[in-house]
């Protein structure tokens, strides 16, 4: 029906490439079907919010929460942001995130440089689709990101 409408997915599927660990380690919530029930949730986030209320409950309900899962929240929220931009993948180091828009993505060099100032990041254009953002402090990474993204593709309330 939405295709008749004329209404079609317009979220990319991003990929997200990144040596930093993110996981719900088995031996933090043992029970599987629980563990994929969070991978599920987070697949879903689109705010700092909703990322930093599902963390809360894990540590309310499991306990202190490891460094590769906190990093999970963060990277999945960067991941369903960056397909609302158009944005195809990401590459994610310690102060540096690195994007690759689609081709059909237009690419508004002013918005994205006031996106990146108001966020506190320095941004470098590698090419046409290409670019970069770079932190002052490696730990303001993910937030400040979801901060630039969240300017250059707001999220509709009703999702």
């Amino acid at each position: 029906v939405k295709e008749l409408k004329g209404i079609t997915n317009l979220f990319t599927d991003t990929e997200i490439i990144t040596g930093i660990a993110h996981y719900i380690p088995a031996d933090y919530i043992e029970d599987t079907r629980l563990r994929l029930d969070y991978y599920r949730k987070f697949s879903y986030v689109t705010t700092i919010e909703e990322t930093m209320g599902l963390l809360a409950e894990m540590s309310a309900l499991h306990g202190d929460v490891s460094d590769q899962t906190v990093n999970l929240g963060w990277i999945m929220l960067l991941k369903n942001l960056s397909g609302r931009a158009g944005i195809e993948k990401i590459y994610v180091y310690a102060n540096r995130i690195k994007m690759k828009f689609g081709k059909n993505v237009p690419v508004l060099p002013q918005t994205m440089m006031t996106a990146a100032s108001r966020s506190g990041a320095i941004l470098k254009f590698d090419d046409e689709f290409t670019m970069s953002l770079y932190y002052e402090k490696a730990q303001e990474t993910f937030e400040k990101t979801a901060g630039f993204l969240t300017m250059i593709a707001p999220v509709s309330e009703d999702k």
